[in-house]
């Protein structure tokens, strides 16, 4: 999991990101989150990604599946509910090692990915709403809501290849308002559940039934007492 640091900031404000990249033999899948709440302008919009992938060689366009829920924001800060959508406009191509997908792909901009409204959620029907938006969002509609997923092939990968100088870009500029991400925990991330060995299951099955027999034994102390 990649993420973008702390604090992290474009021209257009606060900047939150994830990437999580697993790597699978010759192709990829990138789950590309936007956590910018309320973002306002298009610059806190992530329209890119960039890495280097080890083992992959080779240089031009590749093949990617895509998909998202694709929203259109007014300039009240209403919004539509997601509707799935196969985003054609992002891109993956490779030069090396190095892969980038992106959404910058010729044309208006539009389908970049948006952050979680002011009241951080994604459904509008929750009575939130892109409060902050000007001109900039409104005008590349319509917007990825929260988070797009991609697999791209990509020739001469392994699960052993190692994902390294990950880089997001925000805005509709290529080469501009990047910021590096770097190695991240998800916060509040539930705890995972541990399985009993079945050794202990065993123990635990014993102790069951040696107190149901040391019930039943005792109910008939206790009956032949109270007949005597």
């Amino acid at each position: 999991m990649f993420g973008t640091p702390a604090n992290a900031t474009t021209s257009g404000g606060t900047v939150s990101a994830l990437a999580e990249i697993t790597v699978n033999n010759g192709s990829i899948e990138i789950v590309l989150t936007n956590l910018t709440e309320n973002p306002g302008n298009a610059a806190q919009l992530l329209s890119a990604i960039t890495f280097n992938a080890s083992a992959a060689s080779g240089s031009g366009a590749l093949t990617t599946l895509n998909s998202g829920s694709v929203s259109t924001i007014s300039a009240s800060g209403t919004y539509t509910s997601g509707v799935s959508d196969a985003l054609a406009r992002w891109k993956a191509s490779e030069t090396g090692t190095t892969i980038s997908v992106t959404t910058l792909s010729g044309g208006n901009p539009d389908r970049l990915i948006i952050g979680p409204d002011d009241a951080g959620n994604l459904d509008p029907t929750l009575g939130g709403l892109y409060s902050g938006v000007n001109a900039s969002v409104i005008g590349d509609n319509p917007s990825v809501l929260g988070s797009a997923t991609f697999t791209v092939t990509v020739p001469g990968l392994n699960t052993s290849s190692a994902i390294s100088n990950v880089v997001f870009q925000f805005g509709t500029t290529t080469g501009s308002n990047l910021v590096s991400g770097e190695n991240t925990l998800v916060a509040n991330a539930p705890p995972i559940a541990h399985n009993p060995e079945p050794a202990t299951l065993a123990i635990w099955g014993l102790g069951a039934v040696g107190c149901a027999i040391y019930g039943v034994r005792r109910h008939k102390r206790s009956a032949r007492t109270s007949a005597r």
